[in-house]
């Protein structure tokens, strides 16, 4: 490089001049209590999403045995639950408060409510 191309990429003098005289640039003083809130604080870290699963979690009663056994395992999910009762030889639960029956016809309805018994009776497929 020659003398003529080192002088061009020098600054002017003022500009030097004005750099050796300028202050180190200092950030403005921050609030005392601001201060102590940042650095007792941490990084925000969104949770990570919930997580949604799909499908019918209630118990299962399998119908593919003798009807004792079904029957067996159905008054046992039953009675965990003490939403039906017998009273005077009649299958009976609460409704808004008062005891009644319920019927042949509602008592597979009541049994798959939730505010029943929550029970879903299955035959699986494929037995012979």
């Amino acid at each position: 490089m020659n003398a003529e191309s080192q002088n061009k990429s020098a600054l002017h003098p003022k500009v030097e001049q004005l750099l050796a005289a300028a202050e180190p640039y200092l950030p403005p003083k921050m609030d005392p209590i601001l201060q102590k809130i940042i650095d007792g604080s941490e990084e925000y870290v969104p949770p990570p999403p919930a997580k949604v699963v799909g499908g019918d979690f209630r118990k299962r009663v399998n119908t593919d045995g003798l009807l004792s056994d079904v029957a067996k395992e159905l008054g046992q999910m039953l009675a965990e639950r003490k939403t039906i009762f017998r009273f005077h030889r009649r299958a009976c639960v609460f409704d808004d408060g008062d005891l009644r029956p319920v019927t042949s016809a509602e008592f597979p309805s009541w049994l798959e409510n939730a505010d029943g018994g929550n029970v879903v009776c299955q035959k699986f497929a494929g037995r012979g």
